[in-house]
């Protein structure tokens, strides 16, 4: 929501067939740097969960700035489709890049950007060093990923600079240099 899509709808406009889905679940707390979800749906959909979901039960409304908020938000992602072409660039030239360093990004076309690494102990090792680097780059591992999948998230702006995603392809490299960060095809 608010990257993918011709007028920021999500990934089901961005496919063409938003018309045609019956619930859409979001969240708030990414593009529109708020916080929060929600559902959407038919009225008899939105009825049961409101009743029988378990982890709706004890929750409470929305505090009316976090709504505020994500008016402002939204008019902007309407206003701005700008943001979401910057956010696709970006992504795509980091993208190339991790690939011209022989790192593994996965199948993943948008913005948050994986570098599959595999071991649990190297990649926290990894996130480790670009942050001494000044870069702050989670490191997911098991059970949050599978097994032998753990990777670097990175996580894209449509502000964020070509000379920031320079800086950060460049210590990328000093990392394969030194041999912390493996090239996929070096892997045991």
């Amino acid at each position: 929501m608010g990257c993918l899509g011709q007028s920021g709808a999500g990934l089901s406009q961005q496919l063409g067939v938003l018309s045609g889905v019956d619930i859409i679940v979001g969240t708030m707390s990414k593009a529109l740097a708020a916080s929060g979800g929600f559902i959407a749906g038919p009225r008899v959909v939105i009825e049961y969960l409101v009743n029988k979901a378990r982890s709706y039960i004890y929750t409470t409304a929305l505090p009316i700035a976090t709504c505020a908020a994500v008016n402002a938000a939204m008019d902007l992602v309407e206003r701005e489709p700008q943001r979401r072409t910057r956010l696709a660039d970006n992504s795509t030239m980091l993208r190339e890049g991790l690939c011209r360093l022989g790192l593994n990004t996965g199948t993943s076309t948008t913005h948050i950007v994986p570098v599959i690494i595999g071991d649990a102990k190297e990649t926290v090792e990894v996130s480790r060093a670009l942050f001494e680097k000044g870069f702050f780059i989670s490191a997911i591992r098991p059970p949050t990923v599978g097994p032998a999948s753990s990777r670097l998230r990175i996580s894209l702006q449509s502000e964020h600079t070509k000379m920031q995603i320079d800086s950060l392809l460049a210590a990328m490299a000093d990392l394969v240099g030194a041999g912390v960060l493996k090239p996929a095809q070096h892997r045991a």
